[in-house]
């Protein structure tokens, strides 16, 4: 499964937190799934797309999904829809 890797993970969570997302070679399956998304847009740099702010709540709907949050956020004792 692509979320089960850290690697992309992070990206969905970079895009999310910086609103744009480089292409990384680690993360090449998850940059290719998150940048055909109608939320994201190709930004004028090589190998980069940006979130589209008006969309950032169908992106925040995505991070709450069940399987991430009650692994990923448990560990930092964050409660699953809130953030630490």
């Amino acid at each position: 499964m692509m979320w089960g890797r850290d690697d992309n993970r992070l990206a969905i969570l970079e895009l999310y937190a910086y609103g744009h997302l480089h292409l990384r070679q680690s993360q090449t399956e998850a940059w290719r799934w998150l940048s055909e998304l109608p939320w994201t847009r190709r930004t004028g740099r090589r190998d980069e797309f940006a979130l589209v702010e008006d969309r950032r709540g169908d992106l925040e709907r995505l991070l709450t999904w069940p399987r991430w949050t009650s692994r990923e956020t448990a560990s930092c004792g964050c409660a699953p829809t809130t953030g630490c």
